[in-house]
């Protein structure tokens, strides 16, 4: 064999390894979540981000994980991640359906458009209702934050209860539907203190309650009644010890 043709086989097998190392040191995760340009680099060729759906008493086949993004949709299906994830600075929100039904949202802010994570979705079932719990493991985990949701179609009611990475923040929100399916009133419940009221007709907002307006001589309050099938609260508007009190009845809601 000629000389110039060895080394031309030498050159392009050295070109061909460089590759190959290249290759594994972008996409291995030894780079995970550093700042290291070989991670920016990595994040650009390739999908680092990785999904992680477990639980109990369920099947993770009927598990969808949508990304709220209009370029992004279902990322997670039939046991298994759909799509790549697009790296971006800015907000993640996932909503988690387990067999068509909304049980969960969950999110995290980026704040670099190069940061990978890994998400641990876990999921128990219990008869009709479920238990969700959201982790993150990456450099935007302290960010994250989740609701779980509970749809209860005998009382017509919605409820989503928050979590950070603390556990409970406190807040709850409670909607009431007709039969439609249309929101009739929703509530916000901020450590046992109901906060805010809104009424809503033929599916659009109608008027607001609330007890966190701003005024530097009026306080405000609203509390909730017990009231047979209807929903009764009383709200107050507190001002030179003179008190308001204005009845709200949606009748026939419960």
């Amino acid at each position: 064999m000629k000389r110039g043709k060895i080394k031309t086989i030498i050159i392009f097998a050295t070109i061909l390894g460089l590759v190959l190392v290249l290759f594994i040191v972008l996409k291995n995760d030894y780079h995970f979540q550093r700042q290291y340009l070989s991670n920016v680099l990595g994040c650009t060729l390739f999908d680092k981000n990785i999904i992680s759906v477990e639980g109990e008493n369920i099947d993770v086949n009927k598990v969808t994980i949508e990304l709220l993004d209009e370029s992004q949709g279902v990322i997670f299906k039939n046991g298994k991640k759909t799509k790549k994830m697009k790296n971006e600075y800015g907000g993640n929100t996932f909503k988690i359906f387990y067999d068509s039904l909304l049980i969960a949202q969950a999110w995290i802010f980026q704040t670099n458009w190069h940061h990978t994570h890994k998400y641990f979705f876990n999921i128990i079932k219990n008869d009709s209702t479920f238990d969700f719990n959201f982790r993150v493991e990456g450099p935007d985990s302290e960010s994250l934050g989740y609701k779980m949701c509970n749809k209860d179609k005998q009382n017509k009611t919605f409820t989503e209860v928050f979590y950070d990475t603390k556990g409970k923040t406190g807040q709850i929100n409670i909607d009431y539907y007709d039969e439609n399916g249309n929101v009739i009133v929703d509530e916000v419940w901020i450590n046992d203190t109901l906060v805010t009221v809104n009424l809503y007709e033929n599916g659009n907002h109608s008027k607001n309650y609330g007890i966190n307006k701003y005024s530097k001589t009026a306080t405000y309050k609203l509390t909730k009644v017990t009231h047979n099938d209807s929903l009764k609260y009383i709200y107050q508007i507190i001002e030179d010890e003179k008190i308001e009190n204005e009845i709200i009845i949606i009748k026939n809601c419960r």
